[in-house]
Protein backbone atom coordinates (compact mmCIF):
# COMPACT_ATOMS: atom_id res chain seq x y z
CA UNK A 1 0.00 0.00 0.00
CA UNK A 2 1.15 3.45 -0.85
CA UNK A 3 2.06 5.87 1.71
CA UNK A 4 0.72 9.98 1.02
CA UNK A 5 2.81 12.81 2.45
CA UNK A 6 1.67 15.94 2.64
CA UNK A 7 3.85 18.73 1.20
CA UNK A 8 4.63 19.85 4.66
CA UNK A 9 6.13 16.69 5.38
CA UNK A 10 8.09 16.27 2.33
CA UNK A 11 9.46 19.69 3.05
CA UNK A 12 9.95 18.27 6.99
CA UNK A 13 12.00 15.23 5.54
CA UNK A 14 14.06 17.47 3.69
CA UNK A 15 15.39 19.35 6.42
CA UNK A 16 14.37 22.59 4.12
CA UNK A 17 13.13 24.65 7.05
CA UNK A 18 12.68 27.84 5.39
CA UNK A 19 9.94 25.63 2.97
CA UNK A 20 8.63 24.15 5.73
CA UNK A 21 7.55 27.68 7.50
CA UNK A 22 6.31 28.72 4.36
CA UNK A 23 4.12 26.02 3.79
CA UNK A 24 2.75 26.22 7.04
CA UNK A 25 2.14 29.94 6.45
CA UNK A 26 0.41 29.38 3.67
CA UNK A 27 -1.92 26.41 5.17
CA UNK A 28 -2.82 28.94 7.75
CA UNK A 29 -3.80 31.39 5.15
CA UNK A 30 -5.76 28.90 3.03
CA UNK A 31 -8.06 28.25 6.68
CA UNK A 32 -8.72 31.69 7.46
CA UNK A 33 -9.50 32.36 4.12
CA UNK A 34 -11.77 29.50 4.27
CA UNK A 35 -13.09 30.67 7.54
CA UNK A 36 -13.61 34.56 6.28
CA UNK A 37 -15.34 33.06 2.85
CA UNK A 38 -18.17 31.34 5.26
CA UNK A 39 -18.37 34.83 6.62
CA UNK A 40 -17.92 37.22 3.98
CA UNK A 41 -19.58 34.98 1.03
CA UNK A 42 -16.81 36.14 -1.40
CA UNK A 43 -14.61 34.36 -2.68
CA UNK A 44 -10.91 34.69 -1.07
CA UNK A 45 -8.91 31.66 -1.63
CA UNK A 46 -5.84 32.53 -3.83
CA UNK A 47 -5.60 35.92 -3.01
CA UNK A 48 -1.96 36.96 -1.03
CA UNK A 49 -2.23 37.81 2.96
CA UNK A 50 -2.08 41.68 1.67
CA UNK A 51 -5.21 41.15 -0.34
CA UNK A 52 -6.80 39.55 1.84
CA UNK A 53 -6.71 42.40 4.98
CA UNK A 54 -7.35 44.91 2.14
CA UNK A 55 -10.46 43.51 0.97
CA UNK A 56 -11.58 43.18 5.25
CA UNK A 57 -10.89 46.90 5.57
CA UNK A 58 -12.90 47.38 2.43
CA UNK A 59 -15.45 45.75 3.99
CA UNK A 60 -14.98 47.47 7.17
CA UNK A 61 -14.45 44.04 9.07
CA UNK A 62 -11.53 45.80 10.79
CA UNK A 63 -11.50 42.92 13.77
CA UNK A 64 -10.90 40.66 11.26
CA UNK A 65 -7.90 42.14 8.95
CA UNK A 66 -6.27 43.02 12.82
CA UNK A 67 -6.48 39.44 13.54
CA UNK A 68 -4.51 38.59 10.98
CA UNK A 69 -2.61 41.06 11.16
CA UNK A 70 -1.18 39.47 14.71
CA UNK A 71 -1.64 35.84 13.20
CA UNK A 72 0.70 36.52 10.27
CA UNK A 73 3.27 39.71 12.44
CA UNK A 74 2.15 42.33 9.89
CA UNK A 75 4.27 45.36 10.93
CA UNK A 76 2.05 48.43 11.93
CA UNK A 77 3.28 50.27 9.38
CA UNK A 78 2.68 47.87 6.84
CA UNK A 79 -1.05 47.38 8.35
CA UNK A 80 -1.67 51.36 8.42
CA UNK A 81 -0.36 51.47 4.81
CA UNK A 82 -3.08 48.68 4.04
CA UNK A 83 -5.33 50.64 5.57
CA UNK A 84 -4.59 54.22 4.02
CA UNK A 85 -4.28 52.93 0.29
CA UNK A 86 -7.55 51.07 0.70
Amino acid sequence: MKKFFSLQDLFGKSKAEASVSLVEDNIKLLKAQNNLEDKLGRDLIGLSLHQTIELLIEQDDLKSAEKLKSEFKLSDRRFTWLKAKT
